[in-house]
């Protein structure tokens, strides 16, 4: 006979309490949607109560006081219940054998060879014109999450890790410079479950550390760039740790306690040396301007505040997804000039990098990115600012297609 969870026992009041506290406002909104639940489903439209959930879901974050509280009630229950995928937003969450959170491809499929090699010669076009224009050239593959994810559940496939071995095969056949950033993680000495966030995709603020001087030496390698080895010993920085911050995307779909990892802590990695910056946001209105040390310009910390639910604490490193930004380091006016195209790992990786050079400028080319202005041309920003080197940071693989606007560079 099995014994008995006391743990429901808290889960029903809980409910109940919420329950009680909503009051009439959130069951008069949702009256008419229930009733068309009801028509869908005397109509055998079963598929309806997907939509129907997501209506008040969305409707219960606009209306209830309690919307965060419920989240997290139903993440418990849905750990007691032994559930290990959760679908919110057309993403389905999972729950590895040892807690971690990490997604599931809505195809379920790999991507074909032939996508992966129509990615690759976008890339190789980027390439092209950084050399036209006088800049060396890097495709830094970064592996997502699931690349070094086990003990996925049953009936799930991890095609995400399929995807990134493809895109590492398609650029061995061709000439494009990149680096492989799952062999550089491999060898860091982190362990696998440390590089990532618990409830969220993103690296870690030491994998981002690790990775930016991992760049310098594969510039080094392949192009003679000089770097100063004393800003890749983290001995060298101060490491202040927030614990249980952070609350990443996964664990805001699935709710705090899903995993019994539970929210994350966060490192905030200063330098001890002298830092003199300007940081600017040319999109944004007076251009974003600030000026000063490595903590009060690339850092934003007014992203350390402790909101699960409303607060992006990743974005505490440059800022969050930025479509153009520029770290100009005073203190090294003779450095290069580095070009990055980037997406959302970048922010754990851009402050490290732009301690290496003279200027350092990003830009985010994702549609998504609601920041103000209009898209960078890479190829017209490249002759503006003539850079020595551009670097093209993506995480995972997608297709280049005309949907996809990560590769419209130009």
């Amino acid at each position: 006979m099995k014994k008995f969870n006391k743990n429901i026992i808290v889960f029903v009041f809980a409910v109940l309490f919420i329950g009680l506290g909503m009051g009439k406002v959130f069951f008069t909104t949702m009256s008419d949607e229930a009733v068309n639940l009801a028509k869908n489903l005397k109509h055998g439209k079963i598929g309806y109560f997907s939509e129907f959930t997501d209506i008040i879901d969305d409707k219960s974050s606009t209306t209830l006081n309690y919307h965060d509280n419920l989240i997290d009630i139903n993440s418990f229950k849905e750990r007691v219940m032994g559930t290990r995928l959760i679908k919110k937003d057309s993403i389905t969450i999972a729950r590895t054998d040892n807690g971690n959170l990490v997604e599931i491809k809505k195809s379920g499929r790999a991507m074909s060879q032939k996508d992966v090699a129509g990615t690759v010669e976008k890339i190789s076009e980027l390439r092209n014109v950084a050399n036209e224009n006088g800049a060396e050239f890097l495709y830094c593959a970064a592996p997502r999450k699931e690349y070094f994810a086990e003990g996925f559940p049953e009936n799930t496939k991890n095609c995400l890790k399929e995807d990134f071995d493809t895109l590492i095969s398609e650029l061995e056949k061709s000439d494009v410079p990149y680096l492989d950033a799952s062999k550089v993680l491999q060898e860091s000495g982190i362990p696998n479950d440390k590089l990532y966030f618990n409830t969220d995709h993103h690296w870690r603020p030491y994998t981002g550390f690790v990775a930016a001087s991992s760049i310098c030496e594969e510039l080094n390698r392949r192009y003679g760039f000089e770097y100063n080895k004393d800003y890749a010993d983290i001995n060298n920085y101060n490491i202040e740790t927030y614990d249980n911050l952070f609350l990443g995307s996964h664990g805001k779909k699935t709710g705090r306690f899903f995993t019994p990892a539970g929210t994350d802590d966060f490192d905030l990695i200063t330098p001890k040396f002298e830092t003199s910056y300007i940081q600017e946001q040319p999109f944004k209105k007076n251009k974003a301007r600030t000026e000063g040390s490595f903590d009060e310009t690339v850092i934003f910390k007014k992203f350390l505040e402790k909101d699960y639910y409303a607060i992006n604490n990743y974005a505490s490193y440059s800022g969050g997804d930025i479509k153009l930004q520029i770290m100009k380091n005073q203190l090294n006016p003779d450095g290069k000039k580095i070009l990055m195209v980037r997406d959302s790992y970048a922010c754990v990786i851009a402050p490290f990098l732009s301690l290496y050079t003279s200027e350092l400028h990003t830009c985010d080319m994702r549609n998504f990115n609601k920041s103000a202005g209009k898209k960078v041309n890479v190829e017209e920003y490249i002759k503006e600012i003539s850079p020595d080197y551009v670097i093209l940071l993506y995480s995972g693989v997608s297709t280049a297609n005309a949907s996809d606007d990560r590769y419209d560079f130009f």
